[in-house]
């Protein structure tokens, strides 16, 4: 742990020096701080993953995204694409929108940037883990906030939660991150399946069958003392999903208990509201039997 607070330290040191530096430069407030971020993530990701700014993401349903401030390539994408416009969503391991100051419509704005880029992809087969997440984290950047008060956190959860129950119809349409560099680190995480449980299920339905589980909430002051450093480690830690070259350390993140804890309403979902019918007949069975149930696990 001391190891990973040097590290968490020089994260924040380089972060405030960039700041301090695109400062200066008059076009950086124009362009949202993107430099700083960039520069971050660049730094602090692996050397495979390209970062590039302003870009569309083309989407499967149809047309492409609005303009996406920063986009963090998968390693394959072929190198000639890299520099057009237009990304294809299967070469996108990350997507940030970013702001100077943010304020509830600013993260309004991102969020719904994130529901439009999901709703723009094909909803994926496969295991209850594909098919709760998204192909790749969406989430919203910020060097500070208007919230000029000791209730600037809670501000800023209430106002999550309340967006994610108005905006998201499925837990892979949630906001991924919300980061403030000078407030906090906000996360979305998710539980493929819990088993039937008389006391958490809300309905007769989840009591028969279980449930699947999204949550809203920020990463615990005690356990973090700079949100950029967090938002790279958990960052890391997601992406390690799709790219196994990264599984190593995020399990070794997590064994170190460096992602930390968060917390935040539950929100509930039936089965049938995430999965496709070959995933709830495999969950159902799993209750039906008594069987152990691998996908009691949460996924931020």
């Amino acid at each position: 742990m001391t190891w990973f607070r040097s590290v968490e330290k020089e994260i924040g040191d380089e972060y405030r020096r960039l700041h301090a530096k695109a400062s200066d430069d008059p076009q950086w407030a124009g362009h949202g701080g993107e430099s700083t971020w960039v520069r971050i993530l660049k730094n602090w990701l692996p050397e495979a993953y390209t970062v590039v700014t302003r870009r569309y993401i083309l989407l499967e349903t149809g047309g492409r995204s609005p303009e996406i401030d920063i986009v963090v390539l998968r390693p394959s994408y072929p190198a000639p694409l890299r520099e057009r416009a237009e990304i294809l969503a299967g070469g996108v391991a990350a997507a940030f929108s970013v702001r100077l100051t943010i304020d509830a419509a600013g993260i309004r704005d991102g969020f719904e940037r994130a529901v439009t880029l999901r709703r723009g992809l094909h909803l994926r087969g496969g295991s209850p883990k594909d098919q709760i997440l998204a192909p790749f984290p969406v989430g919203v950047l910020a060097h500070s906030h208007i919230w000029m008060s000791e209730n600037a956190n809670w501000n800023v959860y209430i106002l999550l939660n309340k967006l994610d129950l108005e905006l998201a119809n499925h837990p892979c349409e949630s906001l991924d991150y919300l980061c403030i560099a000078d407030l906090g680190l906000w996360s979305t995480s998710r539980v493929p399946y819990c088993l039937p449980d008389s006391v958490m299920a809300k309905t007769d339905l989840h009591r028969v069958e279980g449930l699947a589980l999204s949550s809203v909430g920020e990463l615990s002051a005690d356990e973090m003392t700079f949100p950029v450093a967090s938002l790279i480690t958990h960052l890391l830690a997601r992406m390690s999903y799709t790219d196994p070259s990264l599984q190593p350390w995020a399990d070794n993140l997590r064994e170190m208990g460096m992602l930390g804890g968060l917390g935040g309403q539950a929100r509930q979902w039936s089965l049938n509201a995430v999965y496709n019918e070959t995933a709830c007949d495999e969950l159902r069975r799993i209750a039906a039997l008594g069987e152990p149930n691998p996908w009691n696990v949460s996924l931020a």
